[in-house]
């Protein structure tokens, strides 16, 4: 290591030529950032090195560069970018909490109102007091972590920095030492981040239950996602009765997680009480129980289910009994999306699919295993039904069949709410989008006849007397 003689934060810069008016700070500082490390290059060796070489931490540290430019700046960028990032997480890490200082003070952000997303190789408990620091200096600074592993010597401050909420988002990768601190912090996490993912993580009993209750009791958790993880000897069961009780995930992923008896079981069971989920993805393996149509009955009853993909991504499981499935097809669920990897076990059945299908008016995303609808015969006729509930979805195409109905009214104010009405109607009783087209021609021609077989009448007094003949057909109240 070579030491590197820095001029310090906050010493006179060379003056400007009393002819020349001083130009606008670029990328580049006259300032230095203060050190406390040795540093692997000097200046000059490091400039002499190719661009594929440099990085933004040794760019600012060595050459006074600031990440995104200075704000005001020539061509400097508005907000804070993947390089600032960068540049503070590496200083983070080396406790290079004055040169952090000097970053937030020659760069111009408000570190009050930003948040950064940080990708930390290890959190040991120096970095953790580090950005403990930074969010008491900076009140309002938030970050979203990435780090790989945990320290057991971390875990009381960042779980307490996570309960300030001032980290809206964690990613957990259970590793080596991490696996006996991550539990603890994941638990930490359920009860106060908007997202939170969880990577090989392993839990014992006792940590299964701490993390089961924090997702019961959590308001704030809005995504969470689970990537190969052992939830105990009990195979997640404080896990999913966690989640029946959850009132604030919208968005649960599960990818080869083994749940009681299989994914499948437990996700019937998960979705019988749990009332908030908007969208679930799971996957199971060759080795899982699948019991698909417990899963369908409970997501045809889901108040709030808009996404439900259940994925084999190693078998071809078979359905044998379709009734779980057009139940769910035919049911008036919320859901828009339904991906299953699953064949059925003869071709009359695709048909029988396809046909509820078309009885739906909101699913816009449907897939069964591979090319198993394709290979079947009946792959147009779904993305036909597809097609029409798309447009039913987006309201753009029953907007512009509605000036069929008032054709004056386009002119003068746009299209009328009761045209929009009429043509939405008659395009979710149409099989298809084809269907839909030849039903508004039809309707646009038989108002063009009525209107030309309509007498035009021009004058105020013929005005008056069709009025009064036509109120003269009227019953007279005083009659009756």
């Amino acid at each position: 290591m070579l030491p590197v003689n820095l001029t310090p934060y906050g010493a006179a810069s060379k003056p400007c030529s009393e002819a020349a008016s001083p130009p606008i700070p670029d990328a580049s500082s006259m300032k230095l950032p203060p050190v406390r490390r040795s540093l692997p290059y000097t200046r000059d060796t490091y400039q002499s090195l190719p661009a594929s070489a440099r990085t933004p931490e040794l760019d600012f540290l060595l050459l006074g560069k600031i990440p995104g430019g200075r704000q005001g700046a020539v061509g400097a960028d508005a907000g804070i970018g993947w390089e600032f990032e960068e540049v503070f997480a590496g200083c983070l890490q080396h406790g290079e909490l004055d040169a952090l200082a000097f970053l937030w003070a020659e760069s111009a952000r408000d570190p009050h109102v930003s948040l950064l997303n940080l990708t930390l190789d290890k959190l040991d408990a120096a970095t953790a007091h580090a950005l403990s620091a930074q969010a008491d200096t900076h009140d309002g600074l938030r970050f979203n972590l990435y780090p790989v592993e945990i320290d057991a010597s971390a875990v009381d401050s960042l779980s307490a920095l996570i309960r300030r909420g001032r980290v809206p988002e964690l990613k957990l990768r259970g590793a080596g030492s991490g696996d006996e601190a991550l539990p603890r912090v994941a638990a930490a996490a359920a009860g106060a981040c908007h997202a939170l993912t969880l990577i090989t993580a392993r839990f014992d009993e006792r940590a299964a239950d701490v993390f089961g209750a924090a997702l019961a009791g959590s308001t704030s958790l809005k995504k969470l996602t689970l990537y190969r993880c052992d939830l105990g000897t009990s195979r997640g069961s404080a896990f999913i009765e966690g989640m029946q009780k959850n009132r604030s995930v919208a968005y649960l992923k599960i990818w080869d997680v083994p749940l009681m008896t299989g994914p499948m079981p437990s996700c019937a069971a998960l979705l019988a009480k749990n009332t908030t989920l908007q969208q679930l993805e799971m996957t199971c393996r060759v080795d899982q129980a699948i019991d698909l149509n417990a899963v369908f009955v409970s997501a045809a009853a889901h108040p709030s289910l808009r996404s439900l993909a259940l994925l084999c991504p190693e078998s071809e499981p078979v359905l044998d009994d379709l009734s779980g499935l057009l139940h769910l097809l035919r049911s008036h669920c919320s859901l828009h999306t339904l991906k299953v990897d699953i064949v059925l076990k003869h071709d009359a059945d695709y048909m029988r699919v396809a046909e509820a299908l078309k009885g739906n008016t909101l699913i816009t995303e449907f897939a069964l295993k591979r090319y198993a609808l394709k290979n079947a015969g009946v792959a147009p006729l779904v993305d036909d039904t597809l097609a029409r509930n798309r447009a039913i979805a987006s309201g753009e195409l029953a907007r512009k069949a509605g000036y069929a109905f008032d054709p004056e009214g386009r002119q003068a104010n746009g299209m009328t709410d009761a045209g929009s009405v009429i043509a939405d109607h008659l395009l979710r009783h149409s099989s298809s989008l084809a269907e839909f087209v030849d039903t508004m021609a039809a309707v646009e021609l038989s108002i063009r006849e009525l209107e030309t077989a309509v007498p035009t009448v021009s004058s105020p007094a013929a005005q008056q007397g069709a009025a009064a003949t036509s109120d003269s057909s009227l019953p007279n109240p005083s009659l009756s």
